[in-house]
């Protein structure tokens, strides 16, 4: 199968096919590209590695169906993709001031913990398994959001101070 029809796969069950989620998604990449922009270390570290994941996630996804005949690809392929990522997002947590790494590890935390509980628990639901999932994407993606928007906020402060000072 060609490499670019699994991302044109990807992008299209991403975006096309689950139209309702792009005000979403639009908002968290606006929220990346200012982490990229004008983020600090912590905010430029996690933005990178969460594009990585994404892209991952949505090519394990593509590549899955492919292999699997359009059957959805099993939940430890992207537990195992979550479990590569978690370190990467563990470095913030260590050695920045900041509070939310540590909110956005929790989050991320909760999620692979249900993939792992869906996993573990066959009592558990395809349903209620994704809706954790979705659940705790969603609460690390705001809690990356707030960090990137108190960032850019303490930057522009610290920029209207300056010039203030200079007058």
């Amino acid at each position: 199968m060609n490499l670019w029809i699994l991302a044109g796969e990807a992008l299209h069950r991403t975006f096309l096919a689950n139209w309702y989620q792009l005000p979403g998604w639009l908002a968290f990449l606006a929220a990346l590209a200012a982490a990229l922009r004008w983020g600090g270390w912590a905010e430029r570290w996690i933005g990178g590695w969460l594009l990585a994941d994404y892209v991952v996630h949505s090519l394990v996804g593509a590549v899955g169906r492919a292999v699997l005949d359009g059957e959805a690809p099993p939940v430890w392929w992207a537990l195992a993709a979550d479990l590569v990522f978690a370190p990467a997002y563990l470095w913030p947590v260590v050695r920045s001031t900041k509070v939310w790494p540590l909110f956005f590890l929790a989050f991320y935390t909760l999620m692979a913990a249900s993939r792992a509980v869906r996993l573990a628990v066959p009592e558990v639901g395809a349903w209620a398994g994704v809706t954790a999932v979705v659940i705790w994407t969603v609460l690390a993606q705001l809690a990356f959001t707030v960090g990137v928007v108190g960032c850019v906020l303490a930057r522009r402060r610290a920029g209207a101070a300056a010039s203030s000072s200079d007058a």
